[in-house]
């Protein structure tokens, strides 16, 4: 990945330039985030649908690794000695 492909921009601004940031994003394996200044401090990205395939599937090889399946039944052990209610994942 080149050092440029994250940036950050306002919506406004974006929405002028969208083909522009689609071909970035889609075909580069870009970021962009957005942000407004009606809303300072809230903002979202863009990333490429290949690009959120990928962080699923490393979430879901994460979450099917014996190690986290460890850490979930520690921490559930730790609820019932506490009474604390656990959440359980689905």
């Amino acid at each position: 990945m080149s050092e440029n492909v994250f940036q950050s921009l306002d919506i406004n601004r974006a929405q002028n330039e969208l083909a522009k940031l689609y071909a970035m994003v889609a075909l580069s394996q870009g970021r962009v985030e957005l942000t407004s200044s009606d809303r300072p401090g809230d903002a979202c990205v863009i990333i490429s649908k290949k690009e959120l395939e990928s962080l699923e599937k490393a979430l879901q090889i994460l979450a099917d690794s014996d190690s986290t399946k460890a850490l979930a039944q520690s921490i559930h052990h730790a609820c019932d000695v506490c009474d604390a209610p656990s959440v359980t994942a689905s």
